[in-house]
């Protein structure tokens, strides 16, 4: 009895763990396959954003992250802008925009018009989210759209947007980020880590990869476990 207390306040005290997932942009049933990879952990998820657009099941997409933590790419924020705009339907310049990057798939997964109830969620997602109580190297890990490490916490559009870096090994983000950052928004070909962040869009609706990434407290970002699957949509 002793033995499995002092295991289960270990367990406690330093197994908090979390899922991340990189931009799924409607590919339902890649999302389904790299979910049943990484069930056997049942532990939180949070996803990266662009959930939306180009792949033909972003309603169903959005109604399994709705399940979970996720923070506004992109393609969300373009989403709501379209709503918003003074001059709605086809008038609109960001409607414009929105359709020639994937939006009309999201509209035909709707049924052509998106509820309230939906575009209250797209309104509210927050720009990243920060989790005090899991460290990557001793720090804290942030989830963003776009990395986080190249502007203020505060420029939303940024947070979301931001391409200012195109990989070249040559030339990494500053290491001194106060925070781990797991983000994707650019695809590369394979999930990227280093001391200060996991870039994790690996270009599934490219047919390519969906990627996830385990991140556990107090682990080395050497250490950090991805999951991957090939584009099956």
């Amino acid at each position: 009895m002793r033995a499995f207390l002092v295991y289960a306040t270990l367990q406690s005290r330093y197994n908090i763990y979390m899922i991340i997932i990189g931009d799924v942009h409607g590919c339902l049933f890649s999302l389904q396959e790299l979910l049943r990879k990484v069930k056997h952990f049942s532990e939180p998820i949070c996803f990266v954003g662009d959930l939306i657009d180009r792949g033909p099941h972003s309603k169903q997409v959005v109604d399994i992250a709705m399940k979970h933590d996720c923070v506004k790419g992109n393609h969300e924020d373009l989403l709501v802008h379209e709503q918003e705009d003074i001059f709605p339907g086809s008038c609109s310049r960001y409607h414009i925009v929105h359709m020639k990057n994937g939006g009309y798939e999201t509209y035909t997964s709707f049924g052509g018009k998106i509820s309230d109830e939906y575009m209250k969620y797209f309104q509210q997602l927050p720009v990243y989210k920060f989790y005090n109580n899991i460290k990557v190297d001793g720090k804290p890990l942030l989830v963003s759209h776009s990395f986080a490490g190249s502007c203020s916490l505060h420029d939303d559009h940024s947070l979301m947007w931001n391409r200012w870096f195109y990989i070249n090994e040559e030339i990494y983000p500053n290491s001194d980020v106060p925070f781990f950052n797991v983000f994707g928004h650019t695809p590369v070909d394979n999930v990227l880590i280093r001391n200060c962040y996991a870039m994790i869009d690996t270009g599934c609706v490219f047919k390519k990869k969906l990627s996830a990434v385990r991140i556990v407290d107090g682990m080395s970002h050497k250490d950090i476990e991805v999951y991957d699957v090939l584009h099956c949509d």
